[in-house]
């Protein structure tokens, strides 16, 4: 995909993209290859979206910014983990997995370790799926990020209702709760409020609304 076909669209991506072509910022276009490929994701376009992530990932490589390879390999994991290609998936996550792990990045270890349970959620491996989410909110924790916290914390109390275990579930949901109002982030703590209610509502109890909530 070239700069000149990205450029030509009506969005404060592409004028936020321009200045850091100008500034030959590599962190500024990587993010932007990635706010594309979101975009092209929520739009169902799969394959630009796949390029998008490619060009960001081959800027991330020249630059050697390896927290950013870690981040986009997540993203390429994540986008075929929602197609339900769960082989491609895994081969993303393991590369992301091998990158944070040589390099000690604790925030993009977490996020991939996270990523890595919900696929196994997704394929029917439970025991599995709850491990790497638990060593994901470990990891977060060492992170010292808030965010990370929220997201393993609410990707586990996520998995742990989709397994009925609502007991264990509260207290990762009521975490991610307290740190996503503490982080302003709305939309998260509203679900995250609407998990607490449910879990309340349906202990004891199945339930298919929690595969609705599932985050991508």
């Amino acid at each position: 995909m070239s700069c000149g076909a990205i450029l030509a669209g009506p969005s404060p991506i592409w004028s936020k993209a321009w200045q850091w072509y100008r500034r030959k910022d590599t962190a500024g276009q990587v993010w932007h290859w990635r706010e594309l490929a979101l975009l092209f994701r929520k739009l169902n376009q799969t394959r630009p979206a796949i390029e998008a992530y490619e060009s960001g990932l081959e800027l991330a490589r020249q630059a050697a910014d390896r927290e950013a390879e870690a981040e986009t390999l997540t993203d390429l994991g994540d986008l075929w983990r929602a197609l339900g290609e769960h082989n491609d998936a895994m081969e993303y996550f393991k590369q992301a997995l091998e990158l944070a792990e040589a390099h000690t990045l604790t925030i993009q270890m977490a996020n991939v370790l996270s990523s890595v349970g919900l696929s196994y959620q997704d394929t029917g491996k439970k025991r599995p799926a709850l491990r790497e989410l638990e060593r994901s909110l470990e990891v977060a924790k060492q992170s010292r990020s808030s965010k990370t916290v929220a997201k393993a914390s609410y990707r586990l109390a996520l998995v742990l209702c989709k397994q009925g275990r609502w007991d264990k579930a509260t207290p990762h949901a009521q975490l991610a709760y307290k740190l996503y109002g503490r982080l302003k982030d709305t939309l998260m703590r509203d679900r995250a409020e609407t998990m607490l209610q449910r879990i309340k509502q349906n202990k004891g109890k199945s339930t298919g609304f929690f595969q609705n909530l599932l985050e991508s």
